[in-house]
């Protein structure tokens, strides 16, 4: 898989978030990615980023986010969160 790092300013996304152990992460997140498109979550969220947040540093879990940009003048829709 190819993938870029590009280096940007802070922004807000719409995201279907989930925590996850590092343990077992490996088939887990493409599972969550899977399941998100299966449950037609998809159609609010396309995924246009995979984000890890690990804000404690050194804990057994993190959250993952698929997200795309948010645009302030829509609703978050139930079951979506804003990072």
């Amino acid at each position: 898989m190819d993938y870029k790092i590009v280096k940007k300013e802070a922004f807000t996304v719409i995201a279907n978030a989930k925590e996850f152990s590092y343990e077992g992460v490996k088939d887990a997140v493409p599972q969550f990615w899977q399941e998100h498109y299966k449950e037609g979550k998809g159609q609010t969220v396309m995924g246009t980023f995979g984000i890890n947040i690990d804000e404690e540093m050194g804990q057994n879990t993190f959250e993952y986010l698929i997200a795309d940009p948010y645009d302030p003048a829509k609703d978050v829709p139930e079951g979506f969160v804003t990072r």
